[in-house]
């Protein structure tokens, strides 16, 4: 991204960040891992629909062998879920990916703390970062 693009981003509000991405996914109509990640984007709060996008977006990912990405979709998903089990079970699957596909232990027990406990979970306790897409 340019300076200038940067700065254009860094100046838009929440809303216009989300209208934009809203507006990117509908462009994205036939790229499903682009369409997913805008509506993660454009999302604030649990989206049941979204987070089944990216968890299909995750399945996608490890065919590819990309387990980076999947745990990455399968975090986001967790984090849109609107029922307690789709949640744990979507942590529980990131953390199985990351620790033994990928062969990253250090995540693994705070997403596995995270998916015992019920609620929305701010996404640092087990992210660390977010994602930007």
């Amino acid at each position: 991204m340019t300076e200038v693009g940067r700065e254009v981003v860094r100046c838009a509000t929440g809303q216009d960040r989300a209208e934009a991405h809203t507006e990117l996914a509908e462009r994205a109509a036939d790229r499903p891992e682009q369409r997913a990640w805008h509506l993660a984007q454009a999302t604030v709060g649990a989206d049941e629909l979204v987070a089944g996008l990216l968890q299909e977006q995750a399945s996608r990912a490890l065919s590819a062998d990309d387990a980076l990405a999947a745990v990455t979709a399968l975090r986001r998903a967790a984090d849109l879920s609107t029922d307690d089990p789709q949640r744990s079970r979507r942590l529980a699957e990131a953390a199985y990916v990351g620790a033994n596909v990928e062969g990253d232990l250090r995540t693994m027990p705070a997403l596995l703390t995270a998916a015992r406990r019920p609620g929305t979970v701010n996404d640092h306790e087990y992210y660390g970062y977010r994602q930007s897409i």
